[in-house]
């Protein structure tokens, strides 16, 4: 069972939602101190596996809390999701990710906040090991 989505009914006429996933789980490590290049548009979510396709759509800069996350493309494939700019606070989170039938089904989920006086691209980029590589599919939860 991969994805299958069950609603049930409650007597008082509300209901529940629920998702069952099966599947391998893939750990994964979540990058810090990327941002979206300014010639980037738009949502997007896709797997990185070489330097220069992630460098020309993500650019690194070193913040207080440290120096962005290493990668090493050898090993390593980054999975990343971009939203399109917005003038709230929001944050793109993990979830979870598993591996079934050469698929990387990942789970991640959006967090919208308060207005703010400025506009970000809200960005998430986790790095996997490439031994689960295979074909992305991602699940907005």
């Amino acid at each position: 069972l991969i994805g299958e989505s069950l609603m049930a009914g409650y007597p008082w006429g509300g209901r529940i939602d629920l998702q069952v996933y099966a599947g391998d789980p893939v750990p994964w490590q979540v990058m810090e101190g990327y941002f979206a290049r300014n010639d980037t548009q738009g949502r997007e979510i896709a797997a990185f596996t070489s330097r220069e396709d992630m460098d020309a759509r993500f650019g690194a800069a070193a913040t207080m809390s440290g120096l962005p996350t290493p990668v090493d493309f050898a090993t390593h494939f980054v999975v990343a999701v971009t939203l399109p700019e917005t003038g709230y606070s929001t944050r793109v989170l993990p979830a979870a990710m598993f591996r079934a039938a050469d698929r990387l089904f990942f789970i991640y989920r959006e967090e919208s906040g308060e207005e703010q006086s400025y506009s970000i691209r809200p960005v998430l980029l986790v790095q996997v090991a490439n031994k689960f590589h295979g074909e992305l599919v991602p699940i907005k939860q």
